[in-house]
């Protein structure tokens, strides 16, 4: 069974030589005298270094201000309503053993969470719809 080396070996010389190559300097880098650069390739020189000063940095925050994603608008999952079976808030008034006590009920929402487009269309066929209920003291 052969094997193959997950990198292939380069000879470094050879390799310092493309990447001088690459980044559009010269080739004799043991002999470097940057007086005998032109500007071009000072400048070139410049931007590689301060590329490579920034990949070696730790990236870095301020811990009071963490960095965030920004939010996007994702259609799905959504949640649909079932307004038939979805009961408003109520007020009862019950004799307690300590006399009458006003006893609240919130509201009770029946809800469907869809994942895509078919259970979207699927929840609306059965009656839910995608705006919430609406309870109105006068109801």
């Amino acid at each position: 069974m052969p094997f193959y080396p997950s990198k292939p070996t380069i000879n470094p010389k050879l390799e310092e030589k493309a990447q001088a190559e690459f980044y559009g300097l010269r080739s004799n880098m043991e002999r470097f005298d940057p007086s005998t650069l032109s500007f071009e390739e000072l400048d070139t020189l410049r931007r590689v270094l301060l590329e490579a000063d920034r990949k070696s940095q730790p990236n870095s925050f301020d811990l009071s201000k963490p960095p965030v994603v920004p939010y996007q608008f994702h259609k799905f999952p959504k949640m649909v309503y079932d307004h038939k079976a979805s009961k408003p808030p109520s007020d009862k008034t019950v004799r307690g053993p300590y006399g009458e006590e006003l006893r609240h009920t919130a509201a009770v929402y029946v809800t469907r969470t869809v994942k895509n487009e078919e259970e979207l269309q699927e929840a609306l066929s059965e009656g839910y719809r995608e705006d919430p209920p609406t309870f109105h003291k006068g109801k």
